[in-house]
């Protein structure tokens, strides 16, 4: 009888640590990076001594800067993402457009969340609430998805 009870109680503590498994990668807190390139000093290239001592990068042939116009979605559920927003075919014709670097919520975009003493959604380490804004409640309760796009670069 004694060996009975400690096995259902194995079994049942088994079956609690798998129900508490994140079921995605991000809120896995096991998984702290992927695809992460080794750390490094910061570093920029220039092509003679010359503009180097003149200290001004933007004359370099090697400098690009991100700013600019970029491509924008942003959706309520993260269902809603575009799997493939990396993808060359990806069809963006109906994202709108932002400027790089602004901030999509000034621009309307989104709700401004500024706090610093009420958490805005229900806190649930690790786990993150599907939908983003609940009409019936008038809440938040997570983080919006978004995609960016720039012409001729990679997709972030």
């Amino acid at each position: 009888m004694k060996n009975k009870g400690i096995a259902i109680l194995l079994f049942l503590s088994m079956q609690i640590n798998f129900a508490q498994k994140a079921s995605n990668e991000w809120e896995n807190p096991q998984v702290f990076q992927r695809n992460k390139e080794a750390e490094r000093s910061t570093f920029i290239l220039i092509e003679n001594q010359t503009l180097a001592k003149a200290n001004n990068p933007e004359k370099s042939t090697f400098f690009k800067s991100l700013n600019g116009s970029r491509k924008f979605d942003i959706v309520k559920n993260l269902s809603q993402r575009p799997l493939y927003f990396f993808a060359a075919d990806l069809n963006d014709t109906n994202w709108k457009e932002i400027d790089v670097s602004s901030n999509w919520e000034m621009k309307g975009y989104d709700i401004p969340i500024y706090t610093n003493i009420v958490y805005p959604f229900p806190k649930n380490p690790p786990f993150i609430g599907g939908d983003y804004f609940s009409e019936k409640k008038k809440t938040i309760s997570g983080n919006p998805k978004i995609s960016f796009e720039k012409t001729g670069c990679m997709k972030i």
